[in-house]
């Protein structure tokens, strides 16, 4: 008799620790998630068609020269860069689809879909070159340019696109 209530005292302690655990858990997975892991269509967050264009741009200034990566998605899902350099014609290759998946993977670590109204520079020098990175997702288009001062999270934002849009410019598809 006393080793029957032992065992209830026993079974009941671990349903109450097992139901801990599965709501412990769920509050943890609930706050926690990270949106954009699950991309795919009928996921959680679907971003597919989210990031359709995103642009490098570094020029002007006196010398008046630039060049340019601009990476567009078609509506065949058909990623594309062109490379512009001044006084040349201006040059399109397709890329992977990797490149998309790169460029968001650096807004999502760097919080940069959230840029919008960053402060400027104080001190702005009217023929100095300048450098930006443009991207349209979803209906807006957010531009940031080196005279937006940028979050620590930010530090390298724009070479980093920048070396993601030329890596894949120069890796082109066969």
């Amino acid at each position: 008799m006393a080793n029957t209530k032992k065992y209830k005292i026993i079974l009941i302690l671990s349903v109450i620790v097992v139901i801990t655990g599965v709501v412990a858990m769920c509050f943890f997975f609930k706050f926690n998630k990270d949106i954009f892991m699950l991309d795919g269509p009928g996921m959680e967050y679907d971003m597919t068609q989210e990031i359709f264009y995103c642009s490098y741009y570094n020029g002007g200034g006196m010398e008046n020269t630039h060049i340019s990566y601009e990476l567009n998605v078609d509506e065949n899902q058909v990623v594309t860069i062109t490379y512009e350099k001044h006084d040349e014609e201006p040059i399109t290759r397709t890329v992977s689809y990797d490149a998309i998946d790169e460029i968001r993977a650096i807004y999502r670590v760097t919080g940069a879909l959230d840029w919008f109204d960053l402060p400027v520079e104080d001190i702005i020098v009217e023929d100095a070159p300048i450098k930006s990175v443009t991207v349209r997702f979803r209906d807006e288009i957010l531009r940031i340019d080196n005279n937006h001062v940028l979050p620590k999270a930010g530090e390298g934002f724009m070479l980093k696109i920048y070396n993601v849009l030329k890596t894949y410019y120069d890796q082109g598809v066969e």
